[in-house]
């Protein structure tokens, strides 16, 4: 399992849950064994990858992100006491509203299964992962669509 991500921090939240979700694939998390520095010499990559004995790689690419801005309006009550001495006197009932915002990315992302034995693409597409709750949930979303999709078209047994 491989996530391409411009963030080593992202790749490596990413990965784990590639492999937990992916599950009808044995799975490893790429960064064990491909950093960063060897990702970027392809055909160094390539060698270590066969080398290993791999046949076929789950790849999820982050091609963008957008952040969405939530806001959560509430309205809140209470009491205004006229000064410190207000207790002795009258409360004054005040109602106020208040607004929590809250930012959500979202990281548009290119999903791959490739044949490494036979250096070609089996099958893509694209989907999104929202990071507002966490990656394992958007990861699982996406790895249940694409398994479905690959007993349909036969490339799982």
């Amino acid at each position: 399992m491989l996530a391409v991500m411009p963030i080593e921090t992202h790749r490596r939240a990413a990965e784990p849950a590639m492999v937990k979700h992916f599950n009808r694939l044995p799975g490893n998390v790429s960064y064990e064994f491909l950093d960063k520095d060897l990702l970027k010499d392809k055909n160094k990559a390539k060698e270590r990858v066969a080398g290993l004995g791999f046949d076929s790689a789950v790849v999820i690419k982050a091609i963008g992100t957008r952040s969405d801005l939530r806001s959560n309006p509430r309205l809140e009550s209470g009491y205004v006491r006229s000064g410190f001495w207000g207790f002795y006197s009258y409360e004054i009932p005040l109602d106020y509203q208040s607004t929590d915002y809250e930012v959500k990315t979202v990281f548009a992302v290119e999903i791959s299964l490739y044949s490494i034995k036979d250096d070609q693409i089996l099958w893509t597409s694209f989907g999104e992962v929202d990071t507002s709750n966490n990656v394992d949930s958007g990861i699982a979303l996406l790895a249940a669509a694409a398994q479905k999709d690959w007993q349909a078209r036969g490339l799982l047994k």
